[in-house]
């Protein structure tokens, strides 16, 4: 179904907070067993194309685009995940606190409060997707 997404993240380190809100039109498709998100940042905000799989206990936001990453989330589990820039490639770890995705009617929402750790560096992130499904023309 077509949506309009809008995407509101917050990220904490050493007592500072970053907020950024962005909205963007993509597609939310209903699977078995979760929700496939995808959607294009608008060229302002970086121009990659972003899927986000939610499937079962885990949710995974992949970014393709001069800045592409794979972060795997799930509660209780730390898991690798790359980053890759023009400059190289990055190995963070990536650990799920709360992850949460319903759907009623013509509206979901997905939240997720993760760590990302890079070289012992922490910073908390907080995602949430607001989605609403809007007719196609």
């Amino acid at each position: 179904m077509n949506v309009t997404i809008s995407l509101r993240s917050i990220q904490r380190m050493d007592g500072d907070t970053e907020t950024a809100e962005m909205t963007a039109r993509g597609t939310l498709d209903m699977l078995a067993d979760g929700a496939r998100l995808c959607y294009t940042e608008s060229p302002q905000d970086g121009g990659a194309a972003v899927t986000v799989l939610v499937r079962g206990t885990q949710t995974i936001i992949e970014r393709r685009g001069e800045i592409s990453s794979q972060i795997v989330l799930e509660e209780g589990k730390r898991h690798a995940c790359r980053y890759e820039t023009p400059y190289g490639l990055l190995t963070l770890y990536a650990q799920a606190k709360r992850l949460a995705f319903s759907k009623r009617g013509n509206t979901a929402l997905l939240r997720a409060v993760y760590t990302l750790e890079m070289s012992g560096a922490y910073t908390e992130q907080e995602i949430e997707f607001r989605i609403k499904e809007v007719s196609p023309c």
